[in-house]
């Protein structure tokens, strides 16, 4: 918010124990650094305390400064190595990803999910030599500079001495999941792969296309439109005070519920079915459990995200 505050959503994915952590390091970091092109809900201000005036794809990227680390708060990492499954930690791993934005655009929502679990699944089944040519030279100043770069041009230096666009990082990656997955995907991985091409081909083609499913890119076209009727620049207090509007979550405040009203925001669930799944988590889960119990037992007299505690009758 320019006084050293980031907003974003922090991600958790389960894995297999028995996947090499050093590969699921090594082969996400490009992947994760470069995935802000489509789930980026956009940002005024270059810099954490927005030293420069300009608008970014990113709200968390000048926020991480490190590939690897345990910490969540500072010098945050693009690969967290936190190792708290929440589950039989003899057979599964929870990959902790605390680099991406907070999104209220379904579809860049939905892609980093979906394309993040494709990823370290193919992970799991194995890599190849195709997979060690993504090594990004400096994965953290790869951040920054993607999400300084509304064209998508911009080519990023790998260890390799070659030098890919992060769309074309982006292409690899569904080609390689897509070939790693192959007989393995389900209809909605498959819808995951069908959008992610997509929403790529479009970005390419002219990003401002994907201005209704792109957060960044609908936030950026609004505010561009906002800044040059007021003939403003990007460091006015009133486009400063749009963008964090944004995020506002009261319907009669907020700039993207007034979007969606226009039509102007792909919607891939309706209000009723969000409200639903607030209240009905997956079967077989720890949240099905706690909320059960929440709910029914009124003997409950706390829940935390490894226990229940109920008083004795």
């Amino acid at each position: 918010d320019g006084k050293g505050a980031t907003y974003g959503a922090h991600e958790n994915y389960q894995v297999e124990r028995a996947a090499d952590l050093d590969d699921l390091i090594r082969f996400s970091i490009p992947f994760l650094a470069t995935r802000q092109i489509f789930c980026g809900s956009g940002r005024v201000g270059i810099g954490q305390h927005s030293e420069r005036a300009g608008f970014q794809i990113s709200q968390r990227a000048d926020y991480v400064e490190n590939d690897i680390g345990l910490e969540t708060t500072f010098n945050r990492p693009i690969f967290n190595t936190r190792d708290e499954p929440h589950a039989n930690h003899h057979y599964w791993r929870r990959i902790h990803v605390i680099g991406g934005d907070a999104n209220l655009f379904d579809v860049s929502a939905f892609l980093p999910f979906g394309t993040t679990s494709l990823v370290l699944r193919a992970i799991e089944v194995g890599t190849t030599m195709e997979w060690e040519n993504l090594d990004l030279d400096n994965p953290v100043e790869a951040v920054h500079e993607v999400s300084q770069d509304l064209p998508l041009r911009r080519p990023l230096n790998l260890r390799s001495g070659e030098s890919m666009t992060a769309l074309q990082v982006q292409r690899r990656y569904l080609a390689l999941v897509q070939t790693g997955l192959e007989g393995r995907l389900s209809a909605v991985d498959q819808l995951v792969i069908e959008r992610w091409g997509r929403t790529l081909d479009t970005l390419e083609h002219d990003f401002l296309a994907a201005a209704a499913e792109v957060e960044w890119v609908g936030k950026y076209a609004l505010l561009e439109r906002q800044r040059k009727r007021l003939g403003a620049q990007w460091d006015d207090a009133r486009i400063i005070a749009m963008d964090l509007q944004w995020s506002d979550l009261r319907p009669h405040k907020s700039l993207v519920g007034a979007l969606q009203r226009a039509g102007m925001v792909e919607s891939l669930f309706t209000q009723d079915q969000v409200e639903w799944a607030a209240d009905n988590p997956p079967s077989g889960t720890r949240a099905a459990a706690r909320g059960a119990a929440v709910r029914d037992d009124e003997r409950l007299v706390q829940a935390s995200w490894t226990s229940l505690v109920t008083e004795d009758e």
